[in-house]
């Protein structure tokens, strides 16, 4: 016989449904933030890109699609979010 759902819910404590609840919720507002900063990021990133690393480096200049993928792959790999779990 298979469970209901209220039966699943009174068998399952109520921090797991908060915590996915919370979770969720970040989860879904971290990405139009990501987005946004890298969007108003991106004009900076092309414009010190192109002025320093064609001179600097023989780079080539970027576009400023690239400038946002740069933006979000340095969010990525150079932010560190932790959490501190605690007991009470």
């Amino acid at each position: 016989m298979t469970p209901s759902p209220s039966e699943i819910e009174n068998t399952i404590p109520n921090w797991v449904f908060e915590t996915l609840k919370v979770s969720t919720i970040k989860s879904l507002i971290r990405i139009p933030v990501l987005i946004l900063i890298s969007i108003l990021w991106s004009p900076l990133v092309f414009m010190l890109w192109n002025w320093l690393m064609p001179t600097m480096f023989d780079i080539q200049k970027v576009s400023w699609l690239q400038a946002i993928g740069l933006t979000i792959l340095a969010r990525l790999l150079f932010t560190y979010e932790y959490q501190v779990k605690s007991n009470g």
